[in-house]
């Protein structure tokens, strides 16, 4: 299964990865900006944003701005081509404001894809008390059962599409705005 950040018919100039795991996408979405657009990661942590650094200088990219902030801080730049969040919005208590900020940056027909986790709906949540304590290391936490970021993608954008992954543990989600 694929499911296209951007169309294939449209130029992209500028990206926003949002929030965690900077260093694994680095590669795919240069290929989308090409060497004439830019990509900008934000996180909190110093340490990803060393290690992500670390990356961009060993590989010579010059066109990846890294911005530390909370993600409910970060000012959108105007016009944005996409925005992704993999494994980490719904770390954030205030992912609904996230999701309304990048909404309004986003260029019209353009789209915001999340990756992420969350509670299925079937058997395998008998084992969630045993994800969230081996998830604990990572920030995982009960609250975060309740916290439902594609339902704020449905709520901010006119074109919206999920499709659940793994028996329903993770999921991709897709706004487009109109």
């Amino acid at each position: 299964m694929s499911i296209s950040l951007f169309t294939s018919t449209i130029s992209i100039k500028t990206i926003s990865y949002i929030v965690a795991f900077l260093l694994l996408y680095f590669s795919l979405l240069k290929s989308t900006v090409g060497p004439e657009g830019k990509i900008i990661g934000v996180d909190i942590t110093d340490r990803m944003l060393q290690q992500a650094e670390e990356r961009v200088v060993r590989n010579g990219w010059a066109n990846i701005d890294l911005v530390k902030s909370d993600a409910a801080e970060f000012r959108f730049p105007q016009d944005v081509d996409g925005i992704i969040s993999t494994f980490a919005i719904t770390l954030c208590p205030e992912f609904d404001k996230v999701i309304l900020n990048g909404c309004k940056s986003l260029k019209p027909g353009r789209r915001w894809v999340i990756l992420d986790l969350k509670m299925p709906d079937n058997w395998l949540s008998f084992f969630t008390p045993l994800f969230i304590f081996l998830s604990r290391p990572f920030g995982v936490t009960e609250d975060l059962i309740t916290r439902h970021p594609w339902e704020s993608l449905n709520k901010y954008f006119k074109n919206f599409t999920m499709t659940e992954l793994y028996k329903g543990v993770a999921y991709i989600a897709v706004g487009e705005k109109g």
